[in-house]
Order: C-alpha cells, then structure tokens, then sequence
C-alpha cells in the first residue's frame, strides 16, 4: 500500500524533522511511501477564495489541514491511484496496509482523521465537500457539536452523513489507530495507558491478551521524540517487551 504524507514545505520552513523515520517504518512493514508537496491546484485556488479562520490554531496551519485534502484529490485523479492510506507526518506505521485493507473488504475511507484509508473516488468526494462547505459559508455547521471548524471535525461530519461504512477497529485484537499525546510540559496524557513493544508491534496488555496497535499517532510533545518510540520498538524484537517510556 502506498502511504502518503503531505508536506509544505514553505510552511514549516521544510520537512517534518523526523520524517525520515515515519518513511522508515512504514516501509519496515511493507508499504511504499510518497511524499505530497504542494503544486498548481484548482480546488486549493477556490478554498483560498473562501476560507474563513475559525479555531485555536493559527491561520496557516488551519488552512493547511484542508488544503492537505485537496492537493491529495487532485494528485490521485492526475495519477490514476486507485486507494492510498493518507497520514500525517508524525504517525508510525506497524502492519501491512495493503493486506489490511483487503482483509477489511476495500472501504472506502476509515473514520480515523487525519490517518485514513481512502479511494481516488471518495477523495475527491471529500475535496468537494471541503470546498463546498466554505463556498457556502456552512463551515460552523458541518462540524461536531461545540467543536471549531477543522478537517477532523469536518471531514467526520461528512462520513457520518454519507453513511460511509468506515472502519475503526478493524479486528476484535487490532485497533487501527492509537494516539500518544504528550504537553510541551512534559506530563504525559495516553488515552489508553500502558504502551507496550512486543516484538516491535505496539499493543496494549490486556487481562485476555495483547490488543495491537496498527499506528500511533504522536501528538503534542510526543512527536519530538518520534525517534525513541521507533528505537523502543526494535529494542523489543527478539527478546523481552518493552514498556514506552517517553521520559
């Protein structure tokens, strides 16, 4: 499976500085990897003539979360893909996608924002729907209940109204996603607790076995230290597992 990660450069004053190792892990695990950067894009001109900021985060930032979508649209139509798994440049790949996709029967996107299987269709669908959505000034509107207008929030109305059969957890000892999120203080948050390496593969312990993590997600802090999590998870391979321990 092809993963892709858009990037603006201009924006970030260049690459995410551990995306050599986001690229690393992915394709430890079999996946091709295709870095998006910006290019001349129609659906992009026409957000920009409507984009209204509203949210914590900065202007730049907030636009880029859509525009992301728009660029991968039209970069899927131009070059015939046919389904990819769009991440973020702070998210850590352990399975097989291309094997996962299959066993899950081909959905057309997954409910997991911003890290989603998605057809060449369904994203297109999605760039209308963004572009839509600030043409006609229903950005508040398409969102989640006393959330502000962002590409999770938005992009998550539009597959609750599009009754997309979407996935989550794609098996009963799998989940998709998992989030570390960790303050600029350094107090760790983990929605879940207790991440474990076992033979490389992040999981949860469970009283009946392990759960395992297909992604995580490194949010907040916890995406400067990218490279511990990646090096924690091959200390694990081989031997005893190992407890994250984010410092």
């Amino acid at each position: 499976m092809e993963v892709v990660i858009p990037q603006a450069p201009e924006l970030w004053n260049g690459y995410f500085p551990h995306l050599e190792i986001t690229k690393e892990a992915a394709i430890t695990y079999g996946n091709s990897v295709f870095v998006l950067e910006p290019f001349p894009c129609p659906a992009v001109d026409e957000f920009r003539k409507h984009y209204r900021h509203n949210g914590p985060n900065s202007k730049w930032f907030q636009q880029w979360t859509f525009e992301q979508w728009l660029y991968l649209a039209e970069w899927m139509r131009q070059t015939n893909r046919e389904v990819v798994f769009k991440i973020d440049s702070d998210t850590l790949i352990f399975t097989n996608l291309e094997r996962l996709w299959h066993d899950a029967g081909k959905p057309p996107i997954t409910t997991w924002v911003p890290d989603t299987f998605i057809t060449a269709s369904m994203a297109m669908e999605v760039s209308d729907y963004i572009v839509e959505t600030y043409r006609i000034g229903q950005e508040l509107e398409r969102q989640k209940p006393r959330d502000h207008a962002s590409d999770q929030s938005i992009i998550g109305t539009f597959i609750r109204n599009m009754g997309t059969v979407a996935l989550c957890s794609i098996r009963d000892r799998e989940m998709l996603d998992d989030s570390l999120y960790q303050t600029h203080s350094e107090t760790i948050h983990e929605s879940h607790k207790d991440v474990w390496f076992v033979q490389g593969q992040p999981c949860w312990i469970r009283a009946n076995g392990y759960i395992r993590l297909l992604t995580l997600h490194c949010w907040g802090a916890a995406k400067k230290k990218i490279d511990v999590i990646w090096t924690q998870s091959r200390q694990s391979i081989g031997g005893h597992p190992v407890r994250l321990n984010l410092g």
